[in-house]
């Protein structure tokens, strides 16, 4: 796994955790943003929604080609091991 990879993952389990995005069907590839998500944005400006779109695409674009025994390997490592 590399790097990129690990960063994003990171970054996505955060949002998850602070429950700004969800996972939906528990399925990494499909990603929507939460009403808090949406409060969060519908708050800051227009240029920070946009940038938040590109982000979020550029998230899916990467997770969606990572293998499940990755994705189950860093759920163990960052999620279970931390309750």
């Amino acid at each position: 796994m590399t790097v990129r990879h690990e960063k994003v993952k990171k970054a996505i389990l955060l949002l998850a955790s602070k429950h700004l995005i969800r996972l939906d069907e528990g399925k990494i590839g499909k990603i929507s943003i939460t009403q808090k998500g949406q409060d969060l944005v519908d708050k800051l400006n227009s240029d920070f929604a946009s940038s938040y779109k590109v982000v979020t695409n550029s998230i899916y674009n990467t997770l969606k080609n990572m293998s499940d025994l990755e994705l189950l390997a860093f759920t163990h490592e960052h999620i279970l091991n931390k309750e």
